[in-house]
């Protein structure tokens, strides 16, 4: 006797093998769409208030100023008269780390100086090797390659700093002085030494006022 293929109360016909995994494809593929719509509506965590008075916003101002002046001050009556620099606009945004945020990763000093430099590095290598083409277009595939390169790299050695990434585009478009360095001074100054005085000030500036922490949280 053959056997007979038990149908579908329905009508429907036996369910065959081959046809099993379509319908699972659609529900997996609908679960994936609906689990990734549900996470781009966020967490839904309760963020920071929309206005948080404090009396830390008066150091804050003061002393993200004062060691932006300094840097200025050093600049122009300094190092302008030798053909070089230390003001750089990404020390505007490690100020915002150092004085403010001073318990984030970032603002250690080891994250603070070893990611500019390490930015500085890939910059100033991406730089020299995309020289022979056409300009601005090899200074903008540089600029791309140096912070594609640098961000995992920083999470390597775990000294995550946002503002490096900036140093790291500054660094491609760095022009040479009278050193004929071949623009490796830039790692020294401004990055270097501009790194130091902003942490030098961070550093001296922070343990001044009692309500903070200690900074650094570690070396």
């Amino acid at each position: 006797m053959k056997a007979m293929a038990v149908e579908d109360p329905q009508g429907a016909p036996p369910a065959t093998g081959g046809h099993v995994s379509a319908p699972r494809e659609v529900a997996a593929s609908r679960c994936f769409l609906a689990v990734y719509l549900g996470r781009l509506r966020g967490a839904g965590e309760t963020g920071p208030p929309a206005l948080a008075l404090s009396l830390d916003l008066l150091p804050t101002f003061v002393f993200s100023t004062g060691i932006m002046l300094l840097l200025a001050v050093v600049d122009e009556y300094g190092l302008g008269q030798y053909g070089l620099q230390l003001y750089l606009p990404s020390f505007w945004a490690s100020c915002a780390l150092t004085v403010c945020l001073i318990t984030a990763p970032g603002a250690q000093p080891k994250s603070l100086l070893g990611a500019h430099l390490l930015a500085a590095l890939f910059g100033v290598c991406f730089g020299h090797a995309t020289g022979s083409l056409a300009q601005p277009i090899g200074q903008l595939l540089a600029g791309a390659f140096a912070v594609a390169l640098l961000t995992p790299a920083c999470l390597l050695f775990g000294w995550l700093q946002p503002s490096s990434s900036a140093t790291a585009v500054l660094a491609v478009f760095h022009k040479q002085g009278r050193m004929h360095d071949a623009g490796y001074i830039f790692l020294v100054t401004p990055v270097l030494l501009g790194g130091l005085i902003v942490f030098a000030c961070s550093w001296l500036m922070n343990n001044l006022i009692p309500w903070r922490p200690s900074y650094p949280l570690c070396w």
